[in-house]
């Protein structure tokens, strides 16, 4: 899959959806992300919003839908997506959602990101969200690479420290998976 080296996920992974029950393991996840992917994930090393997001990602509803991924009962990696209001001078042609990843350093490059977006996406084609957005800093290369493997590319070319990745949900293959096209509309 791509260019990076990858290890498949472990068979006993369990991805599932998160919960109230979950807000220890998850503010652990959070707090024992090293300094570099707190920035990498937060654009701040000391983000001050972590009890909020923890109680968002564990509560599920109609705008919010999160994922953990739990080796041996410990929260190794949190996918989420969080619907967007739509543009009132916009047409739309489908619901949109802004989706984020965090997972424990010592866990990356196994595939963790990966099987949790690819999860995510099917659940938001569930929930009829048809574009997915997630904000990466450009020197975020391992998150851009996962989206690239995906079949993902960066919007646009503009430079700066943050990328933009505009994913339209094009399709519902019959293999279960999803094909993506990238949207270069957005500046």
């Amino acid at each position: 899959m791509g260019t990076t080296t990858q290890q498949s996920v472990r068979a006993d992974l369990v991805i599932r959806p998160l919960g109230p029950q979950d807000e220890g393991a998850v503010r652990a996840l959070h707090k024992h992300l090293t300094e570099h992917d707190t920035y990498m994930r937060f654009f701040t090393v000391a983000p001050r919003h972590v009890d909020e997001l923890v109680e968002m990602l564990c509560r599920q509803d109609d705008r919010h839908v999160s994922l953990g991924a739990f080796d041996d009962g410990t929260v190794v990696g949190v996918a989420n997506y969080t619907l967007l209001d739509p543009d009132p001078g916009s047409a739309s042609d489908g619901v949109s959602a802004e989706c984020a990843v965090a997972v424990s350093h010592p866990m990356q490059h196994h595939g963790i990101g990966t099987a949790l977006l690819q999860r995510l996406v099917g659940i938001a084609w569930a929930h009829g969200i048809r574009h997915l957005s997630a904000f990466v800093l450009s020197e975020n290369t391992t998150m851009l690479q996962v989206l690239r493997d995906m079949g993902w590319s960066r919007n646009g070319s503009a430079p700066g420290p943050i990328v933009e990745v505009k994913i339209t949900l094009a399709d519902a293959r019959s293999d279960g998976g999803f094909t993506a096209s990238v949207d270069r509309s957005a500046p």
